[in-house]
C-alpha cells in the first residue's frame, strides 16, 4: 500500500484534522525516504517545495500522535481482542546546558541515581501472547515535577 493512501486511510479516522495536514503529512513522509543527512528544517527545504518556516510553523501545530499511531497499528492488521496490556517506561537522557528545555533531574537505571538531564516518557501496547510491543505516544517530561511548591502543582503520576 503507498504512503499517500495509508495516510489517507488514517485521515478519514482522526477527528479535528484538515486536508492541510494531511498534504504536509504526505509530503513529510516521503521526504523522510530522500533525504540524506540530518532531518531538520532546513534540509526539509532542500529537498521540498515548502518553505523552512512552514515546516516550524506545521510542527508547532498540536497534532494527536496518539490516535494517529493508535488508527496506523489498527491498520496494520494488529489484533486487539487478545491479551494486550499499556505500558509505560520512562528513558533517561543525557544533556548538559542550562537553556535546554526540561532539563532536571531525572532517575537513569544505568547510574542508579538521579542525574542531571532529560526524560522521555513512552506509553506502548503489548500483545501478551505474541510478544510484541507497539509505540503509540512519546513525550518529554517536563521539569520540576519533583518539587513540593511547583507553579502548577502537578505531580509525576498526574503528567
Amino acid at each position: 500500500m503507498s504512503t499517500t493512501r495509508t495516510l489517507e486511510q488514517i485521515f478519514d479516522k482522526l477527528t479535528g484534522t484538515t486536508k492541510w495536514q494531511l498534504d504536509f503529512f504526505i509530503e513529510i513522509f516521503n521526504l523522510i525516504y530522500s533525504i540524506q543527512g540530518r532531518f531538520n528544517f532546513q534540509n526539509l527545504t532542500r529537498y521540498s517545495d515548502l518553505n523552512e518556516s512552514t515546516f516550524r510553523r506545521n510542527f508547532q501545530k498540536f497534532f494527536d500522535w496518539l490516535g494517529f499511531n493508535y488508527q496506523l497499528i489498527l491498520l496494520s492488521g494488529v489484533d486487539m481482542q487478545g491479551e494486550t496490556i499499556a505500558a509505560l517506561d520512562c528513558s533517561y537522557i543525557p544533556k548538559a546546558g542550562s537553556k535546554t528545555f526540561g532539563i532536571d533531574r531525572f532517575w537513569s537505571g544505568c547510574a542508579n541515581r538521579a542525574i542531571k538531564g532529560l526524560e522521555l516518557s513512552l506509553v506502548c501496547l503489548i500483545d501478551v501472547k505474541k510478544k510484541r510491543a507497539w509505540a503509540l505516544d512519546a513525550a518529554q517530561t517536563p521539569s520540576k515535577l519533583s518539587e513540593k511548591e511547583n507553579d502548577s502543582s502537578r505531580t509525576r503520576i498526574d503528567f
